[in-house]
């Protein structure tokens, strides 16, 4: 429980493979349902983490790298479709379809 709470910090601010990690972390102990306050507190923050995340991709989709747009899904799919903001999770997935359609940024995809 102190490693969640020790997370709550600016979320904003975190680099990209620090966004994935936690994202995988908090998915994790999620899932394994320890206690009541552990599911709450890391559902929250899985809640958070997404909207934040879907959020700065949308102001600015041409900064979202097409690599991290299809690891980060990869993440979220995983995760009971409740704790997700869905209208979020298709703006991320309509970013993903753009850079996977752009010809100057697909070769993540090949890479």
């Amino acid at each position: 429980m102190k490693l969640l709470h020790s997370i709550e910090g600016d979320l904003s601010q975190l680099e990209e493979r620090t966004v994935l990690d936690l994202m995988d972390v908090l998915r994790k102990v999620h899932s394994t349902r320890l206690s009541l306050a552990v599911t709450e507190k890391s559902a929250s923050l899985i809640e958070n983490l997404h909207n934040i995340v879907c959020d700065m991709a949308s102001e600015n989709m041409e900064l979202v790298d097409g690599n991290f747009a299809l690891n980060y899904l990869n993440r979220i799919c995983h995760i009971d479709s409740d704790l997700l903001d869905q209208d979020k999770v298709k703006v991320f997935v309509d970013i993903f379809r753009m850079k996977a359609n752009d010809p100057d940024t697909v070769s993540f995809l090949v890479d």
